[in-house]
């Protein structure tokens, strides 16, 4: 291992490098995590505000000191060293890859406030985006760089690689990025609306940073209006719009972490090489196993074989495997049914919005309603309330109807009390009564009076099937998923509309490699009954084309 024992200039530090390489032969050394027949050197490297980041290099034991090899980079909180080796966050995906063994350079940058770096974490902020675009400029200025750097991430360090992609750093040649944050507000917050994690994840990351600065910034968090300055430096929707960086994404319809919202947004805005992987589950890798039929928790197999084939187009600028890359589809989605298949686009191009008049009527902001009973906090051995508020129902479907996109509600509100809930659910209803949820959504309105309002949901890709009902149900709470502060008031719902993006073309070309995930079969076995009074009551002819 070697270490820079000062703090030099990035000058000084570059011509420190220089000399190293040419008087010194790496020698592995034994680390708590380093991964077997390797050679691993860590560095000083300042930041673009002088801040000093820990970087670790890993290597191939043997490898000539002055190759040029593409450098796959993870910028990360969560890459403290173990023992005396690096970090092992990521050793699943040089495993499953063998990326090391076909001549890439593993560079693992700890970012500000964290492990052995200096400074304080600034959560997503400038400080964070300048580290990014440090480590990726670094690595591709070394001479063991080809000048070609991936970032690599799931979760926060999958934020980091959407920090490269705004930010777009000399060097930056792909992005693969699994589950991300796409919005810092959104991860916290839905319109005003807390998630659990508003007030867990802040208070996590003070424990694990310096204390005068977690504060600061702690208590800028709690802000729950989304134009606020230091929302607007966290979002990355509209700063990464027209990127030309490649990037491979990845998104759980089912998250229950890094949740959809933006997801879909900030897809359509990227404008360079793209493919996607959005399906029926969580907060997972493409190499993450489980017992499920496919072996892994995202429906299918063949994650690690794609990942190599992109990075050898983008990082190594292999012309066979770019053009097999790009022969790819662009977006491979699963339905409902576990089945995946190719698009050219998602939403499709054929995702015709239906919009169907639905029932007004009246609802309590009391925050007892569950969109579903998974989570719910069952007290005294009491069911949690399921179904309470304004339901549309639809005439049994003649046949299949594809819901591929955003659903969006369209309400004329009369609210009668500031920072009112108001909150749509869209159910897959069986003909036995049985409802499963299919999307959600939830917005604060903060003034009363009366009041038009577009609630958009999560995006999802669900088969109705024949004979089953698509209901919409509006009210004030989903209490397993939000933290809801109740107003106590009374909503009215004057004129409300559903839109929903349905497929004009049935889809029956599917990839033999996709099956039913664990997280799909957990949602689906969440369910509740709509009694047929409701449903008859309730019933509303829908536009389903």
């Amino acid at each position: 291992m070697h270490r820079n024992a000062a703090r030099p200039s990035t000058m000084a530090m570059t011509l420190a490098l220089i000399a190293m390489i040419a008087v010194l032969l790496p020698v592995a050394t034994p680390a708590g995590a380093q991964p077997e027949d390797t050679t691993h050197w860590e560095f000083d490297v300042p930041s673009l505000d002088g801040t000093i980041l820990d970087i670790d290099v890993i290597r191939t034991e043997g490898t000539p000191v002055d190759e040029p090899q593409p450098v796959i980079l993870v910028v990360s909180p969560y890459t403290l060293p173990e023992g005396d080796g690096p970090s092992s966050r990521f050793d699943d995906f040089f495993e499953a890859t063998g990326a090391l063994e076909q001549g890439y350079t593993y560079a693992i940058a700890t970012m500000r406030g964290f492990g052995q770096s200096e400074g304080c974490s600034d959560w997503g902020g400038p400080g964070e985006q300048m580290d990014v675009v440090a480590a990726v400029e670094w690595a591709a200025d070394q001479e063991w760089s080809n000048g070609n750097v991936a970032l690599l991430g799931k979760s926060y360090d999958g934020w980091t690689g959407l920090m490269g992609m705004a930010n777009q750093p000399d060097g930056l040649a792909a992005v693969i990025s699994q589950e991300p944050v796409f919005d810092g507000y959104r991860y916290l917050y839905d319109d005003g609306i807390r998630f659990a994690n508003s007030l867990v994840t802040p208070t996590s990351f003070m424990t694990l940073s310096p204390p005068t600065c977690a504060v600061e910034f702690y208590t800028a968090q709690q802000d729950d209006r989304a134009d606020s300055a230091f929302w607007q430096q966290r979002e990355l929707i509209n700063a990464s719009k027209g990127s030309d960086v490649p990037l491979f994404l990845m998104q759980g319809f089912l998250e229950r972490n890094t949740k959809p919202d933006g997801a879909f947004a900030y897809w359509e805005g990227i404008e360079g090489p793209k493919r996607a992987w959005f399906g029926q589950f969580d907060h997972v890798r493409g190499t993450d196993a489980e017992n499920s039929p496919s072996g892994y928790a995202v429906g299918r197999a063949d994650w690690a074989e794609q990942m190599m084939i992109f990075l050898d187009a983008y990082l190594k600028e292999d012309a066979a495997a770019e053009q097999a890359w790009l022969d790819l589809p662009q977006v491979e989605v699963q339905d409902n049914q576990g089945r995946y298949r190719g698009e050219d686009a998602w939403p499709p191009a054929d995702a015709v919005v239906r919009t169907s008049t639905i029932n007004g009527g009246a609802y309590t902001d009391n925050g007892l309603n569950f969109g579903s009973p998974t989570g719910a906090l069952v007290s005294f051995g009491t069911a949690p309330v399921t179904g309470d508020g304004i339901w549309s129902i639809s005439q049994p479907l003649p046949g299949d109807r594809h819901l591929a996109g955003e659903p969006v509600l369209d309400l004329d509100l009369v609210v009668t009390a500031p920072r009112t809930n108001v909150v749509g659910n869209v159910y897959d209803i069986a003909p036995d009564g049985t409802a499963t949820l299919v999307s959600r959504g939830a917005d604060m309105i903060r003034l009363p009076g009366l009041v038009h309002h577009r609630l958009e949901m999560y995006g999802q890709d669900w088969v109705f099937a024949e004979g089953h009902r698509i209901g919409v149900l509006i009210s004030g709470s989903n209490a397993e998923w939000w933290v809801h502060v109740p107003t106590q008031s009374p909503v009215a719902v004057i004129e409300a509309f559903a839109e929903l993006p349905l497929l004009d073309t049935p889809r029956t070309d599917f990839d033999a490699g996709g099956f039913e995930t664990s997280r799909l079969r957990q949602h689906n076995s969440s369910t509740f009954t709509v009694p047929a009074p409701v449903i008859t009551l309730n019933e509303t002819p829908f536009n389903v084309g």
